[in-house]
């Protein structure tokens, strides 16, 4: 029988982490519980990585209890070891910024961790001879060794890896570069949007990577299709304006 798979864009407003992590197991003949309106969190523990921006995006190896967090303060990836979780405790802080300009996402699974990496505008202050540059992802082992690295599109934000650990989808955001002192959109750069699709199936040191943009998808089109548009920088009036953000992988059996 042949599995398909489908791979569903999923545009998230907001997300909330509750600051505990904890596996709890139960019998699978336990009552499956009633829904209430209530909700009652207990903290068990906590850690600072040094101020704001230091803690937003974590991932969790349940196979070696450790936490590996974004710490755009520090420029780094957080190893944290939840072994005690009353008291974490800070394993290691990995360097990115011989990779990159700044961290935005990190996902963990089947031995590797994945970071997505990007790199601030290149050229001078005029906003007309700034050009964007495209980012990358970084692949390390559970103790923090980097093990490969590989391009993206132009801002990459979230990566997910598929159920099987051997493919991630990454989204590239391409935000527009404005001038800051002028919010005329004829003097903006807009980069394209992008997908990029990682292969795992031969490791982190086999890895490769194709990525996807939204130059087919023309603006006049999308338009009278009724699709919002809330950004038209004329740089591009050919395309669409459309980008990624997050990504939720399915996988579909036929029954």
């Amino acid at each position: 029988m042949r599995k398909s798979k489908q791979v569903t864009r999923l545009s998230l407003a907001s997300l909330v982490l509750v600051g505990s992590l904890g596996i709890s197991m139960g019998p699978s003949w336990a009552a499956i519980p009633s829904a209430t309106n209530e909700l009652t969190v207990t903290p068990v523990g906590s850690f600072s990585g040094g101020g704001e921006a230091a803690a937003e995006i974590v991932g969790f190896d349940a196979e070696t209890n450790r936490a590996f967090v974004t710490n755009g303060l520090a420029g780094a990836i957080d190893i944290i070891d939840f072994s005690d979780q009353e008291s974490p405790s800070l394993l290691a802080r990995i360097d990115i910024t011989p990779y990159g300009d700044d961290i935005t996402s990190v996902a963990v699974k089947g031995g590797i961790v994945a970071a997505a990496l990007t790199n601030a505008p290149s050229g001078s202050n005029a906003i007309a001879s700034i050009a964007p540059v495209n980012g990358s992802v970084i692949l390390l082992d559970t103790s923090g060794i980097v093990l490969n690295q590989l391009p993206t599109g132009v801002l990459p934000d979230s990566l997910t890896f598929s159920r099987d650990g051997k493919t991630i989808v990454v989204a590239g955001e391409g935000e527009p570069i404005c001038d800051p002192d002028n919010d005329d959109p004829n003097l903006a750069q807009d980069p394209l949007g992008t997908v990029s699709i990682i292969d795992l199936s031969n490791g982190a040191l086999g890895a490769t990577v194709t990525t996807l943009d939204f130059s087919s998808f023309g603006k006049d089109a999308l338009l009278a299709e009724n699709v919002r548009i809330f950004f038209q920088a004329p740089r591009r009036h050919k395309t669409s304006s459309l980008s990624s953000q997050r990504f939720l992988l399915t996988e579909l059996v036929p029954m």
